[in-house]
């Protein structure tokens, strides 16, 4: 399903504008807009409207995210608190 195949793209990557999602997923951008729309009015995904700028010409696009979602932590050492 398209819907899945979405929303596990926009997991895996933990946020993405709409243009990346349609390259990625091999789809045209109103079809993308569709699903994320669909998405979002399931609570499933957060959008908000960005405006990248690209060699001087203005594009807009939409920034997804998933709701309630939060990666797991790097692996490694993490700087310590400092003390007083």
């Amino acid at each position: 399903m398209l819907i899945d195949d979405l929303f596990n793209c926009v997991k895996r990557h933990g946020q993405m504008i709409d243009r990346q999602i349609a390259k990625e997923l091999d789809l045209s951008l109103e079809e993308v807009r569709a699903l994320v729309y669909q998405l979002q009015a399931s609570n499933k995904l957060y959008t908000c409207d960005i405006i990248n700028f690209e060699d001087g010409v203005e594009i807009k696009g939409l920034l997804c995210r998933v709701s309630c979602f939060m990666p797991k932590a790097s692996p490694g050492r993490k700087p310590a608190a400092k003390s007083k």
